[in-house]
């Protein structure tokens, strides 16, 4: 019976304390075993609200703790990548929001002219080793290749569809392989060079076309 009484007036002071009530729990004391009634003191009180500012205090904490281990989303980075038809590139890649989208703009260079190629990458697979699906559209000013003498002037646009495999923590750093297909359109000019004609009354001019041929890509984003 002395249990039952103490129990009881342990659960009627921390629902006092829980519920803002000031009010002391009063009990008629002449009811209660002597050696309980220094348990009703105005420390049994103030035990109460400890035991619930130390429950409020660790909930706190481990909440804060949580926060604390949550990885904080890195949204740009620099990328750099050298394939066909794209040529040699270093640029920025943006992440806006989420991990699994990536949209990236780079200047290149193809071994004639500078270039500028846009990129829209989706990776949403969050394991070390992912698939991807990129989507390449890039722009090559008119140039000759370096180290050829007679080399005609060429320009390209160029549109590409390349399925990957990328390696890394998705939001520190990715290492990627991409082959795919790309839609090429080319115009060649300046054949007159490289024809060599004796009879300059022939006049060659440009070739305008497109193209489809295989493309490949290897590459490092790093994020900040």
């Amino acid at each position: 019976m002395r249990k039952f009484i103490a129990l009881t007036s342990a659960l009627l002071l921390l629902s006092s304390s829980a519920f803002g009530d000031d009010k002391t729990v009063q009990l008629d004391q002449s009811k209660t075993p002597t050696s309980y009634r220094e348990n009703l003191q105005p420390g049994s009180k103030v035990l109460a609200n400890n035991v619930n500012a130390q429950f409020i205090s660790t909930a706190t904490n481990n909440a804060v703790s949580k926060e604390q281990k949550a990885p904080r989303h890195k949204w740009v980075g620099i990328d750099f990548s050298a394939g066909v038809p794209s040529g040699a590139s270093t640029g920025i890649v943006v992440r806006p929001y989420f991990n699994w989208i990536r949209v990236g703009v780079s200047g290149g260079y193809n071994g004639a002219a500078p270039g500028i190629i846009g990129s829209l990458t989706l990776d949403p697979i969050p394991f070390p080793v992912g698939i991807t699906a990129t989507v390449d559209a890039g722009h090559y000013w008119d140039g000759k290749l370096v180290g050829v003498s007679k080399s005609p002037t060429y320009n390209y646009d160029f549109i590409t569809f390349q399925p990957g495999l990328e390696f890394g923590s998705r939001n520190s750093w990715r290492l990627y392989f991409r082959g795919g297909v790309s839609w090429l359109y080319y115009n060649v000019s300046d054949i007159n060079s490289v024809a060599n004609l004796k009879d300059n009354s022939i006049k060659l001019g440009d070739i305008n076309g497109n193209a489809m041929i295989p493309s490949f890509k290897i590459g490092l984003s790093v994020y900040f």
